[in-house]
């Protein structure tokens, strides 16, 4: 008997092109990846869903595993993670100092009528009447008032910025000075701020003034009682450097 082998038809042969095709495609993707030094993670997150979502597209039901991203910058992770831990120090710092200074302050001008100092957002609003500043219709400080002093020895020391806010209610001002209340309500600011300059040594890089009108309402201007409380300066100190 003999062991000669039959000769295998050539039609058989013509898978081998294509294995060989195949293997050089893998080995080539694959020789990629690993050669990067760093992946975009979600990026691949979002080619592999892609790519799964089209395969289940072609495929029916069945479900096909991709691949997961399988290699990641650890040295990012954790400059991240340390960021954010940072993040939440000094939110919590800040909160607690926030705290702290406003009971200190609404201590110190708990003989002052009207005033309000409360932790609000990221600082503290000291809230002024306007009465117990200026005459009705004028923006000019009255005249010994102790007020601004009392502000300026109790915030000098503190490390914020300082924002004079002008408010009023929505009564229309008679005055040929002031022809609205947004004229009024930034006068009434400015002049806050050039008193806690030049009688209260703050430093003018510290402040800023702002004139809001009757835009901010504390209450409904329907009332007496509303608008005499929309009627106001606040101080808004944001703390810095927590």
């Amino acid at each position: 008997m003999s062991n000669k082998r039959l000769p295998i038809p050539s039609n058989q042969k013509t898978w081998l092109i294509t294995f060989n095709d195949l293997i050089t495609l893998l080995l080539t993707f694959f020789v990629l990846i690993l050669s990067l030094s760093s992946i975009n993670a979600e990026g691949l997150r979002r080619m592999s869903s892609s790519l799964q979502e089209s395969i289940l597209g072609l495929r029916g039901d069945k479900k096909v595993q991709v691949f997961e991203p399988f290699v990641r910058n650890l040295e990012d992770e954790d400059i991240a993670k340390n960021k954010q831990a940072d993040i939440i120090k000094r939110e919590l710092a800040a909160n607690e100092l926030q705290q702290k200074l406003a009971e200190q302050f609404a201590e110190s001008v708990s003989g002052v009528k009207g005033m309000e100092v409360k932790k609000e957002g990221q600082g503290i609003i000291i809230s002024l009447p306007d009465s117990l500043l200026f005459a009705s219709g004028s923006a000019e400080v009255k005249k010994k008032n102790g007020v601004i002093r009392l502000l300026a020895d109790n915030i000098r020391t503190i490390n914020a910025q300082i924002t004079i806010e002008g408010h009023t209610d929505d009564v229309p001002v008679v005055s040929n000075t002031y022809p609205s209340n947004w004229e009024l309500s930034m006068a009434r600011a400015v002049n806050i701020l050039k008193l806690l300059i030049s009688e209260g040594g703050i430093d003018p890089a510290r402040l800023s003034a702002a004139g809001y009108a009757h835009t901010r309402p504390l209450a409904p201007n329907d009332s007496a009682p509303g608008r005499k409380a929309n009627r106001r300066v606040n101080i808004l100190l944001t703390i810095e450097n927590i």
